[in-house]
């Protein structure tokens, strides 16, 4: 069989934890019983007299057994606890005295439930050293400090609630006062945890710390989770556990689960409690939510775009804000009346390696629909375009000083998943050193009137200058800094679940809208061939009619 695993085990129980039990078996194994094989070969002569030697081994020793069940936080006092808690000269706390109260009345019964087994709990000084001391190094010459040591022995507990509520104003106490920095110089664990020990501590020998061993630790959180370390046998290998001293004994103990089990009725009956718990509050969830799922037509693309404006860096000056704004060209459509366009918050910079950055982490949504549409006001036919995002950085000083840091401009993603843009900026220079010394001393520089002109100005029509081409010649500018996004794109379309359907595999999402512009092309076109073709019809009936009439008006010769 394969060894027994000291790791530890973690469960997650909805149950009340007062339910739980653990019984543990702790048997003595004896030298007598591990050892004397060699010995009883010696003394016997022959096999029969070996047999019989072992017979009596067998049989006429006792086992030295000890079997209990633990419940949930349940107190078992060892010796070296009866001992010193018994005397009322050594407790001066309540837990102490109401120690003491038990113990009078185990002494009143005169009898113990246990021997070794017994148990620290949550309001008990005890903590397990070797599991909060850690050392820094692998090695073998290193141990805990002074400082380790002390901490060691303090508990950690849930830090009480505060009555009166968190501050709605200044959240940051630069100055704490020294009762605060005690109060809150330690992270809260919200962790009850139980020790269940043996005390080996041989019978000639009065009790000792040092013969206490924890033999299984429990905790469990707030979230349910239990953690058991050893985990229970389930059928294994006992564990094993040798004693200190001369005689070296060895125990095996079991760590089984002794709660009591519902029956076959009791759990149908507690999981159609939960299955009905689960299914009001799913109603609830529903009746705030809303039962229908928002379809989208046909001939439409939904886009949903969750995007974070993280970071700026290597921008001149500090104490920087970012105004930006969604331009949709045509075939688009917002989503309600949702805002496209925002001015985050003043964000001072702070020197990351050879960097200025400035962190925002402000968070932007987008609801857009694009609607397919071949031909524009004009009739001219126009291919599908996606929107594209304008930033603008300016700062603002203590002194009221504003400046333009950069313009800059990225197109949405156009297919979904996660991604992530630096936007590189640039702002106009001026036509001469005035503009930048106004720009120091008083604040002020120059700026796009239009900020599409940082990618396409919105008055340049393409109709009307055709077969003309953008030209930004002559307009000076000076690179400045960088703004990071991170983008969470979702889309949704009917050509989605009806490319799913047939099974065939088609591009991204432009892939299927220029699939479906030549198909309106080709249909356009013969529409037209078809208006075309009656035109011709009925221009031919007229022209025949006209000749029939102007034949039958013709003068007969005579």
């Amino acid at each position: 069989m394969y060894e027994p695993d000291y790791g530890s085990a973690f469960y997650r129980s909805q149950n009340s934890i007062k339910n739980l039990k653990v019984r543990i078996n702790l048997e003595r194994v004896t030298s007598a019983s591990i050892v004397p094989q060699v010995e009883l070969e010696q003394e016997a002569g022959s096999d029969l007299e070996l047999k019989e030697a072992r017979l009596k081994q067998n049989f006429g020793g006792q086992k030295d057994v000890e079997t209990y069940t633990f419940k949930w936080q349940e107190k078992v006092f060892c010796q070296r606890e009866i001992n010193i808690y018994g005397d009322s000269s050594n407790c001066h706390t309540v837990l102490e005295r109401k120690y003491h109260q038990d113990i009078n009345q185990l002494k009143e019964q005169s009898s113990r439930p246990t021997k070794r087994l017994f148990s620290y709990v949550e309001h008990d000084s005890f903590t397990c050293k070797d599991e909060n001391v850690r050392m820094m190094t692998t090695s073998p010459n290193e141990g805990p400090t002074i400082m380790a040591e002390k901490m060691n022995g303090l508990r950690h507990r849930r830090a009480p609630g505060n009555r009166v509520g968190a501050p709605k104003m200044n959240l940051v106490d630069l100055n704490p006062s020294e009762d605060l920095i005690k109060q809150n110089h330690l992270m809260s664990t919200p962790v009850q945890t139980m020790y269940i020990m043996a005390d080996l501590t041989p019978s000639s020998r009065e009790p000792n710390e040092a013969d206490e061993f924890v033999i299984c630790t429990i905790r469990v959180d707030g979230n349910g989770v239990l953690s058991i370390k050893p985990d229970f046998n389930k059928g294994g290998r006992p564990y094993k556990l040798e004693a200190p001293g001369m005689g070296r004994d060895m125990f095996d103990y079991t760590i089984e689960h002794g709660s009591i089990l519902l029956s076959r009725q009791d759990q149908e009956r507690e999981n159609k409690m939960q299955r009905e718990f689960f299914g009001r509050h799913a109603e609830y969830n529903r009746a705030h939510i809303g039962y229908d799922f928002e379809p989208v037509p046909g001939d439409m693309l939904r886009q949903v775009v969750y995007g974070e404006i993280e970071s700026a860096k290597d921008f001149e000056y500090g104490d920087l804000y970012i105004s930006f704004f969604l331009d949709l060209p045509d075939g688009w459509l917002p989503n309600g009346q949702r805002q496209l366009q925002g001015v985050t918050q003043t964000c001072s910079t702070k020197v990351i390696g050879r960097d200025n950055v400035a962190y925002f982490s402000f968070p932007f949504e987008f609801d857009l629909y694009y609607k397919q549409n071949v031909l524009d006001e004009k009739g001219n036919e126009t291919l599908p375009s996606w929107p594209q995002l304008y930033i603008e950085v300016l700062s603002l000083d203590s002194w009221q000083r504003y400046r333009t840091e950069g313009y800059g401009f990225f197109t949405l993603p156009c297919r979904p998943g996660v991604h992530r843009e630096d936007v590189h900026c640039w702002r106009p220079a001026g036509q001469s050193a005035v503009s930048e010394l106004r720009r120091f001393f008083i604040g002020g520089s120059p700026e796009l009137e239009d900020v599409t002109y940082a990618a396409k100005p919105s008055t340049f029509d393409i109709s009307f200058y055709q077969g003309k081409r953008l030209s930004k010649f002559g307009f000076r500018t000076i690179s400045t800094g960088s703004v990071s996004l991170r983008m969470n794109v979702i889309q949704q379309s009917q050509s989605f679940l009806r490319t799913s359907s047939s099974k065939k595999k088609v591009g991204h999402i432009m892939d299927r809208i220029g699939y479906s512009h030549a198909q309106v092309n080709i249909a356009n076109v013969l529409d037209a061939f078809q208006r075309a073709k009656q035109r011709m019809i009925s221009a031919r009936d007229t022209l025949r009619t006209g000749f029939q009439t102007l034949k039958a008006y013709e003068p007969e010769d005579e």
